[in-house]
């Protein structure tokens, strides 16, 4: 009867081990992943490599899944070697938003979720143009030839026109038709009378232009009893050029216009300012100006904010940085940034043709998800139905995402929330019983995982004490 029971105890002692080994084996075995890290941006129709670490004895292959918000979007690969990394073009179909990972064995046994990540389109750069010279102050003699210079950025035609603005209107068309390669020798006729003018250089489809600052046209005899004096001698003209190229020279370079908030409420203008001349500049005056412009071209002026700064001294050689906030209080709005130096030229230049940045930024129209509690009262008696909200309240349609939906004592569940247009709402229902009539928490989170680009993230959170009552609820 003893060695039966010794019997017995062994096969239990040796069952248990094995079930501790099988236990122990199959938590040996993990998969990490370790590419896309949080925050990394991957760019449609470009190749990114996937990369994970393993431990433990696995599946030889693995399959690779792309998930936003908990749901399976995309089969990357159903099988691939499990050697730690998988090259991927990113598909352009696949939507603008936030994503992750997940690598796991065929069997479905072991699996892991990278961090969350951006696909997107490369943001489009804008377009634009910017007349260089001529410049305020300038006058330009009739029967004389100029150089109507401008800078460009972004894509465009590749040819632009040509126009003589007064007052804003058309005077002449000075070409129909030029290469936009940033320059054009113009001879100005005898015929155009005398007065202040604007540059127009616009592309042909007409989609993108600029207008120079305001310059004056004269007759050359005027030009040249105004510098008789400056002319009677060799010597006195080489005496005024050699002094006019020791002036100082200040160059605008390296602006940046950029978003500091995913939620696109405050952009920063950042500029350098160089004295590129032969001589030191004192006291430069700099002036940033900022029109916001509604979809028509009319400037909301109740928005329009001018920044000025004084460097004392900008001596030959040396830099100086101005950088400005501003906050964008509208969407859909495009806000123009005009940064001057020396915009009165009370500090004599040997080039005015470098001072002048304008840069263009456009606050998009975003959505905006907010939630809240519909029915704070409750009763014991019957099934209780918590009914949340969910409303996007901003001007653009949201992609799907999830609402958390926690209530003390019965504890957190997610419900997904679909693509919402501007202004659309949907109820979400928990049914729970009640067994006490003491009052409990009812807390909500829409979009928990941040998985979408709102207007503002401080109105996605709702908190409330629900009323629990014995008696019925009228």
């Amino acid at each position: 009867m003893k060695k039966r029971k010794e019997g017995r105890m062994k096969k239990l002692l040796m069952f248990f081990l094995i079930a501790i080994f099988i236990v122990a084996f199959s938590y040996s075995q993990s998969i990490t992943v370790t590419s896309p890290h949080s925050g990394d941006f991957w760019e449609k129709g470009k190749t990114y490599t996937i990369t994970w670490t393993k431990s433990g004895n696995m599946n030889a292959n693995v399959k690779i899944r792309l998930f936003q918000g908990g749901t399976k979007v995309l089969s990357i690969t159903n099988s691939t070697v499990n050697n730690g990394s998988y090259n991927w073009t990113i598909p352009a179909t696949i939507p603008n938003g936030s994503y992750k990972i997940r690598v796991k064995t065929i069997d479905n046994a072991v699996y892991d979720d990278s961090d969350v990540f951006t696909i997107a389109n490369t943001p489009a750069q804008t377009a634009s143009i910017t007349i260089t010279n001529p410049h305020s102050g300038q006058t330009w003699y009739k029967g004389n030839t100029y150089t109507i210079t401008w800078r460009k950025s972004g894509n465009m035609n590749a040819n632009v026109k040509i126009r003589l603005m007064q007052s804003g209107t058309k005077v002449l068309s000075i070409t129909n038709s030029t290469v936009n390669n940033g320059s054009y020798n113009w001879t100005i006729p005898a015929t155009i009378p005398n007065g202040s003018y604007k540059i127009r250089v616009k592309t042909i489809d007409n989609a993108v232009y600029d207008d120079s600052e305001m310059f004056r046209i004269e007759n050359a005899n005027i030009a040249f009893n105004q510098n008789i004096n400056n002319a009677l001698s060799k010597k006195g003209i080489n005496e005024s050029i050699r002094k006019f190229k020791l002036f100082p020279d200040l160059m605008v370079y390296g602006e940046k216009l950029f978003f500091t908030d995913l939620e696109q409420h405050v952009a920063k203008f950042h500029a350098a300012i160089k004295n590129i001349g032969k001589s030191d500049a004192k006291d430069v005056f700099v002036r940033l100006r900022v029109h916001p412009k509604d979809s028509s071209g009319r400037i909301l002026m109740s928005q329009v904010a001018t920044y000025t700064k004084t460097f004392s001294s900008i001596p030959v050689g040396r830099t100086v940085v101005f950088d400005q906030t501003y906050k964008l209080k509208t969407m859909g709005l495009t806000y123009h940034f005009i940064f001057e130096v020396n915009p009165d030229h009370s500090i004599k230049e040997s080039n005015y043709n470098n001072n002048i940045s304008k840069k263009s930024i456009v606050r998009e129209n975003l959505p905006d998800l907010t939630t809240w509690i519909v029915t704070p009262k409750h009763s014991v008696w019957i099934e209780s139905h918590v009914v949340a909200r969910v409303k996007n309240i901003g001007k653009k349609r949201s992609s799907p995402t999830r609402l958390k939906f926690y209530i003390e004592t019965k504890g957190t569940k997610y419900f997904d929330i679909p693509a919402l247009d501007p202004g659309q709402s949907i109820p979400i229902t928990r049914k729970v019983w009640f067994h006490s009539s003491k009052d409990v928490w009812a807390e909500l989170w829409v979009d928990p995982d941040n998985l979408v680009r709102e207007d503002h993230e401080n109105n996605n959170h709702d908190k409330i004490k629900l009323d629990i009552r014995w008696q019925d609820l009228l």
